[in-house]
């Protein structure tokens, strides 16, 4: 499994995401996370499995990522999951800089990487 999923998998788990809960936050969480692991490369089944759902779940999950996409607070909700997960390229985290303080941060990211 790479890093990228397994870090995914780690974040599932720390914040209890296969719990029954219809708080507008975790289902944001759910539908970004099941995008997120379409990237991937993950099927149907796998991420369904993951959330210990099933794959008609994750096909919900995939559509209702499509219809909250347009929505401000899901973009906020998007951008701090990727950000926590670590999963923007070094592009993306550039591009997201609103300060020097911002660049100074990534850049010293970017020295302890390598």
């Amino acid at each position: 499994m790479n890093t990228k999923i397994q870090k995914i998998k780690d974040y599932i788990e720390g914040k209890e995401l296969k719990k029954p809960n219809r708080a507008r936050e975790i289902v944001y969480t759910r539908a970004i996370i099941c995008n997120m692991l379409k990237e991937e490369g993950l099927n149907l089944t796998e991420t369904g499995k993951m959330f210990g759902r099933k794959h008609d779940w994750a096909i919900y999950m995939r559509k209702h990522y499509n219809t909250l996409k347009k929505y401000e607070d899901f973009k906020l909700i998007e951008n701090e999951l990727k950000a926590d997960l670590n999963v923007y390229t070094f592009e993306q985290q550039f591009l997201n800089c609103k300060s020097i303080t911002d660049f100074v941060n990534l850049q010293q990211q970017f020295k302890n990487y390598n």
